[in-house]
């Protein structure tokens, strides 16, 4: 009888221990969730803010592209008018 007792007590103990082991592994598996969870929220949110950055970086570039554009031709204009105004005070130097 007390050999049948001795066994069943190992047997608690055996379970018992595993019932501790099953709700450590529940606990750590539920913070590594959380712990992903945050992470992918963490990603999602860097995710928006560098296609945010992206979609700026964009429209500078096109901005830029546009103001080259205007200083180019601004800069032609420029230089067909001193180009102008080099022959007109040859034809004043000549003249006089």
């Amino acid at each position: 009888m007390i050999n049948l007792l001795f066994k069943n007590a190992k047997l608690c103990i055996a379970l018992a221990l595993m019932l501790m082991l099953n709700v450590f592994l529940y606990l750590k598996l539920d913070s590594t969730q959380a712990k992903l969870e945050k992470s992918q929220s963490d990603l999602n949110l860097a995710l928006g803010v560098n296609n945010e950055l992206v979609k700026i970086t964009q429209e500078l570039k096109i901005r830029h592209e546009q103001e080259l554009k205007a200083l180019f031709h601004a800069n032609t204009q420029k230089n067909q008018i001193l180009s102008f105004i080099v022959k007109m005070c040859k034809k004043v130097i000549l003249f006089y």
